[in-house]
């Protein structure tokens, strides 16, 4: 049975095959999700403590707010022409 070993921080770091024979265990700090939990995991993605969140959903940047940065950079210019003056 495939299973998803997650970091501390909930990310999928890799994919294992376990067997009901093996006894085997993750690397310190790691766990491993069930194999029901495991279905539709992948490397990259975030377990949320209840639920697979896909790399794609989980990484969405936020959107900028260009208006502040512009304004940002203005008071930033008139600060550097300021001093030259």
């Amino acid at each position: 049975m495939i299973r998803a070993v997650i970091n501390q921080e909930g990310l999928v770091i890799n994919r294992v095959v376990v067997d009901k024979v093996t006894d085997w265990l993750p690397p310190d700090g790691c766990s491993l999700l069930t194999e029901q939990q495991s279905v539709k995991a992948n490397i990259g993605d975030t377990w949320d403590g209840s639920k697979i969140i896909p790399q794609s959903i989980s990484e969405v940047p936020k959107p900028r707010n260009l208006e502040a940065e512009i304004d940002e950079l203005k008071a930033r210019l008139d600060d550097i022409q300021a001093v030259r003056m």
